[in-house]
Formats: C-alpha cells, sequence, structure tokens
C-alpha cells in the first residue's frame, strides 16, 4: 500500500503493478488525464472520511494505491551498494533509502531482521525513492563487516612562545588592536611553537 499524491502519481506513471487506486474527487480532477491512461487500473472515487479509515496515516492525503511487491533480486555486486542490518523503524527505513536514492545507490541490502521494507510507513518515508533503488532481503556476510583502517594521529600539541609568557598585557593589547601591532607573516608564525616533545620523531 503506498500513500500520498505524489507517491500515487509516481506509481500510475511508471506502471509498477498497480492494482487499485482509491483517490477523492480533488485528487481525481487534478490528475484526470494520468487516471485516463492508466489502462487496467481501478481508479475508485471515495469521501475524505472513507479514505482515512483505509489511511495507515494519522493525517491521510488525497490518494492511496494497491500495488503488486517487486519480485525478490538476486544481489548484483556493481557500483555502491548500501547494507543494512537490524533497521525496526519503519521511517528510519525509507528515510534511509530515500538518501540511498539522492546519493544515486540503486541497490539497498536489508538483513532478514529489518522491518518490512514494503511496509506502508516504510513506503510513505521513501516519498517514491522505492521506484528507484532495488530492496534487497539477504543475510550480511560476516566480509562486508570486517574492515581496519589506520589508527588516527593524535592531535599535535602547541606551546605560547616565551614573548607571550612573559607579556601577557602586550598579547592583549594585540589582540584588541590587530592593525596597530601588526607583524611581518614571519614574526606571526613564530607566534606559536611546537612543543619539544612534539617535534621529535616517533622512535
Amino acid at each position: 500500500m503506498a500513500e500520498g499524491d505524489k507517491i500515487v502519481q509516481e506509481l500510475l506513471e511508471s506502471g509498477a503493478g498497480v492494482k487499485t487506486v482509491f483517490a477523492t474527487r480533488d485528487w481525481l480532477l487534478d490528475n484526470r488525464e494520468l487516471a485516463e491512461k492508466s489502462a487496467g487500473v481501478e481508479i475508485l472515487e471515495v469521501t475524505p472520511e472513507v479514505l482515512r479509515q483505509l489511511s495507515s496515516l494519522s493525517a491521510p492525503n488525497r490518494a492511496l494505491a494497491l500495488a503488486d511487491i517487486p519480485p525478490a533480486r538476486d544481489f548484483a555486486p556493481e557500483g555502491v551498494s548500501l547494507a543494512l542490518e537490524t533497521i525496526q523503524d519503519p521511517g528510519n527505513l525509507g528515510t534511509i533509502i530515500r538518501i540511498a536514492d539522492w546519493f544515486g545507490i540503486r541497490q539497498v541490502v536489508c538483513s532478514p531482521d529489518c522491518v518490512d521494507a514494503y511496509n506502508a510507513k516504510t513506503i510513505q518515508a521513501t516519498m517514491g525513492s522505492f521506484q528507484r533503488v532495488t530492496i534487497i532481503i539477504r543475510d550480511i556476510p560476516s566480509s562486508w563487516k570486517t574492515r581496519s583502517y589506520p589508527p588516527t594521529p593524535p592531535p599535535s600539541k602547541a606551546t605560547i612562545s616565551p614573548s607571550l609568557k612573559k607579556s601577557p598585557q602586550a598579547s592583549f593589547s594585540s589582540a584588541m588592536n590587530p592593525v596597530a601591532s601588526a607583524k611581518p607573516p614571519s614574526a606571526i608564525a613564530a607566534t606559536i611553537l611546537p612543543s619539544r616533545a612534539s617535534a621529535r620523531p616517533n622512535r
């Protein structure tokens, strides 16, 4: 089940196995040509009250469609794919699928313990991206989880030069009036010096 004006429009335009559309009169008037071109699709006009009863949303839109779930597909190691494990919230999964679509990722692999990728709330959160991203349900291989990265080096340390330690008032005046106390680049660079400990090479 897919809900929302835009999602239903895209489903009808793509012909992605849409069986039935429930829509309000306003939606049908706005999409008359699209409805007429959708041969083989049962399109029913309903009142907002009936649509509210059919909807799984607290604030339903003007249209709702029932469509076939795409057939299961095998993983194809082409390009960049996104693997997800144990995603339980349908809204989060739908948002991730939408972001994947935005970045041009065409395959999203979900572990079997993820929430249903075709849950009505998941479909709603994708905002139509589920039509452009292939959802694959399979176990996540352990080899996909094992990655080694070089350790992040510690930040370099710095110490204040002796000249600033001896004259804190002068450094305060320089900070308050940088134009008057402007120094040539060589003098400014010498204001902060690396500590001896950090300057020593690692052994």
